[in-house]
């Protein structure tokens, strides 16, 4: 007449796996915020050109990862969604990336500065 103890192991793991969502994963998240100073800022300065055709963005300046990982994330896998981000990498490599996207609108940031494409310099 004993206990049947099968269940046991899947129900601790259970209770332990809803314990850590609803008290430990708030925290972590929470500490992983703004971590490697990396910032949604660029991502906002697109989002308020309101940018009504597809459009290829060339971001300047990149002197990290940090400064480009927000930007990078935000590609579709296939560089098929409608803003596309690239670093700005000088005038020969901007000619190939740009080749590459030709039916896009091209822009260029520049901190918080969102402006078209000089066709003339690139």
């Amino acid at each position: 007449m004993g206990v049947k103890l099968g269940w046991l192991p899947l129900g601790l793991v259970l209770v332990l796996t809803a314990y850590n969502l609803v008290f430990n994963l708030p925290s972590l998240l929470t500490a992983q915020k703004g971590k490697y100073n990396i910032s949604s800022t660029p991502l906002e300065v697109v989002e308020q050109a309101n940018l009504t055709e597809p459009a290829l963005i060339l971001v300047k300046n990149v002197e990290s990862w940090q400064d480009f990982a927000a930007l990078f994330a935000a590609n579709s896998p296939a560089l098929d969604g409608p803003v596309v981000y690239a670093i700005d990498g000088g005038t020969a490599s901007n000619q190939r990336v740009r080749a590459q996207f030709e039916k896009r609108a091209c822009w260029e940031l520049e901190g918080k500065i969102l402006r078209r494409c000089n066709d003339l310099a690139n």
